[in-house]
């Protein structure tokens, strides 16, 4: 990897650390306007603090790319960035399958689990960026305007809140991985090149069964990790 990308990395890192450090504070800060009866702006908060969680989850994969020995358009990373759907999207992996995404992998129909996937990230898109609007403007629909104060009650915000620990929960290993791709640690760099290498041959080999390839090369790695250490 040339000096560029060594650099390009750590700055990732760097900003790993920037992002999640403001997701927690958009957290304790809606955590706050909620205990004074300011559930609209909480909610606003609390999902501000989602969309940041989802930046890191897009951050690690374009550090992925770089790692891989790719290039990264930055321009364009800036913009994805600015995008709530990209970020409400990137928060999505993070949900459990729906029915639809089970049923069509049990089958063995990986491009219904795909279609099923889209539709439930378009659908959490909806609703987070409906609440959050609703939590900020007055609307006016069905011949009736209503106002924030009107559209976002207690039991709403707690619903985000506790989503939103889950966000944070589940991205703040994150930010020490970055750190980790970034310097290098345990030849981290290394070992993702030969990860997707080796995935790459396996889907070859198994291209109607991803999680059995998939399953296959984490065992592998597994393996080769204990060899390693018994040595």
């Amino acid at each position: 990897m040339d000096e560029e990308n060594r650099t390009l990395l750590a700055e990732f890192a760097r900003g790993g650390e920037l992002i999640f450090d403001n997701a927690e504070q958009l957290y304790r800060e809606a955590r706050i306007l909620r205990d004074h009866g300011a559930f609209s702006r909480a909610l606003c908060l609390h999902q501000l603090s989602n969309e940041e969680c989802g930046k890191l989850e897009l951050l690690g994969g374009y550090a992925m790319t770089i790692t891989l020995g790719d290039d990264v358009d930055l321009a364009q990373m800036a913009k994805t960035f600015r995008d709530h759907e990209a970020k409400n999207f990137a928060n999505a992996y993070f949900s459990g399958l729906t029915d639809e995404e089970r049923a069509a992998r049990e089958c063995g129909d990986w491009a219904g689990s795909s279609k099923a996937f889209k539709e439930l990230q378009a659908e959490l898109h909806k609703i987070f960026n409906t609440n959050k609007n609703a939590s900020l403007y007055v609307n006016f629909e069905g011949g009736k305007f209503s106002a924030p104060k009107e559209a976002i009650n207690a039991e709403l915000v707690d619903e985000m809140a506790a989503l939103n620990e889950y966000f944070l929960g589940i991205t703040a290993p994150y930010v020490n991985l970055l750190h980790r791709v970034a310097s290098n640690e345990f030849g981290l760099q290394d070992a993702a090149r030969k990860f997707v290498e080796r995935m790459k041959e396996l889907r070859a080999q198994q291209p109607n069964d991803p999680e059995g390839a998939l399953h296959r090369c984490l065992q592998e790695m597994i393996e080769n990790v204990k060899a390693r250490r018994e040595k």
